[in-house]
């Protein structure tokens, strides 16, 4: 099956959201936020354990805006493991700020990802790739 999550960061004043693209895939614009999950994470080096602590609530968000810090301006999508601040719209922005600040040390919240419909969506090189 194809991971399909981003990894909540934080949410900044200006309401921006600051995630990591944990997905098999680029998100693109227009993708529809749905489920939120948290993960535990402990550390006993050398191991690392995770824990599925399951679905904490059920958003509907899409994202509208993506900027990558490297360039500033906005981008048409959050390429394969990086981290991106998101303008998102929809129901559920309250439930996502109430299980981030719920979140404990070591707890992780994810948010699962549905491309848009249809998805012609192209990746455009990033510039000074190869």
């Amino acid at each position: 099956m194809e991971n399909s999550r981003i990894l909540i960061g934080r949410i900044e004043k200006n309401g921006l959201v600051v995630v990591t693209n944990c997905a098999d895939h680029n998100i693109p614009l227009g993708t529809q936020l749905s489920r939120l999950t948290k993960e535990r994470v402990t550390l006993s080096l050398p191991d690392i354990y995770h824990t599925e602590l399951g679905e904490f609530g059920s958003v509907s968000l899409v994202v509208e805006e993506i900027t990558l810090k490297k360039w500033g301006s906005p981008v048409e999508s959050i390429p394969i493991g990086w981290s991106a601040a998101l303008r998102i719209s929809g129901k559920g922005m309250d439930t996502l700020i109430r299980v981030l600040e719920e979140a404990t040390d070591g707890e992780h919240v994810f948010l699962e990802c549905q491309l848009p419909p249809n998805n012609s969506f192209k990746p455009t090189p990033l510039r000074g790739a190869a």
